[in-house]
């Protein structure tokens, strides 16, 4: 199951899942995306819609890392 608020996205949506993990990376939660098929037919991702005027002013970062495929 993957993160509150967070819905799967890109050209095969089904062939891929995400969840929270019990990792952590600079303190924070990590969350996995990966192919549940073999080979993935084409790309898939997660995305979060957000209204904007609570960040208005604000620096808003988001970070990302490629980890091993396993």
């Amino acid at each position: 199951m993957g993160p509150k608020h967070w819905v799967m996205t890109g050209a095969a949506p089904t062939d891929y899942a995400f969840d929270v993990t019990d990792e952590t990376f600079d303190g924070k939660p990590v969350v996995r995306l990966r192919s549940v098929t073999d080979p993935a037919p084409a790309f898939g991702a997660f995305c979060q819609a957000i209204a904007a005027g609570a960040y208005l002013g604000k620096k808003v970062r988001l970070s990302a890392r490629c980890g091993p495929s396993r």
